[in-house]
């Protein structure tokens, strides 16, 4: 009984986070806000959280959107946001660029930087554009481009979908660098990723074991989560504070409002 269960409070924090991204990626889209935002899979992203700034709140548009917002009194607006075990991570986290003839000369950093993480790893990489507007999204070192909200909801479900559909095998793999522009289909690339699962868990295991040794020489403290935290506090009036210098027009209900 247990393990349908534990699926089903997966299935239902994958779903929330996802809705929660695809709406915050709505918003910055419709505002031309560049963001990068990965959502991390089987692949542990600490070495690049523990570079950037420890955030530790719950998923939500309004949060992802005051990450992002433009301003030299916003320290988190350039980099990437990382989403790990259903919560933000942290923010302002350097990924790293991808590299190759092979790549458009017209692809930005933030792009570069999703494909990079992408070649990497096996993480979801999301990316809006400041010049276009436009999402894009980077999985498996392929990078789909010219993305509307709605196109960007497909791809993203698909992309779940085929992972929890063939739950994807341990053993070692290798895929092949994909740029696709918006509906364009292509199987051609060079291999430039190879990702093994086994070697990840193993140094994510020894990471763990490690954390354990130094939590038994602390005292031991109990601490109570408020309902709600400051760094959310902190992101709901960044939000509202938004919403009176920047466009008149108010943040959609849904994507499908947006698209």
């Amino acid at each position: 009984i247990r393990s349908p269960l534990a699926s089903f409070g997966r299935d239902a924090a994958q779903s929330a986070v996802v809705a929660e991204v695809l709406r915050a990626a709505s918003v910055l889209s419709q505002r031309g806000i560049g963001a990068l935002i990965v959502i991390e899979r089987e692949a542990p992203l600490d070495r690049f959280v523990e570079q950037g700034v420890r955030v530790d709140g719950r998923v939500g548009w309004q949060l992802l959107l005051s990450l992002f917002i433009p301003s030299h009194m916003n320290p988190t607006h350039d980099g990437a946001v990382i989403v790990s075990k259903g919560r933000v991570a942290a923010a302002a986290c350097f990924l790293p660029l991808a590299q190759g003839d092979d790549l458009p000369a017209q692809l930005g950093s933030r792009h570069r930087a999703a494909l990079g993480l992408a070649d990497e790893t096996d993480a979801i990489v999301v990316v809006v554009s400041e010049e276009t507007g436009q999402c894009g999204l980077a999985h498996l070192g392929q990078l789909d481009l010219d993305l509307r909200p709605a196109d960007l909801r497909e791809r993203l479900q698909a992309v779940l979908g085929d992972e929890d559909e063939g739950k994807r095998s341990r053993r070692e793999r290798r895929w092949r660098r994909r740029i696709v522009p918006h509906g364009v289909s292509t199987s051609s690339g060079r291999v430039t990723g190879e990702f093994t699962f086994e070697s990840y868990r193993a140094g994510a295991k020894a990471t763990r074991k490690t954390a354990v040794v130094e939590e038994v020489a602390l005292p031991e403290v109990v601490e109570s989560e408020p309902e709600r935290s400051p760094v959310e506090r902190v992101a709901q009036l960044a939000v509202i504070t938004a919403e009176h210098v920047g466009p008149t027009d108010s943040a959609p209900a849904s994507v499908e409002e947006a698209s």
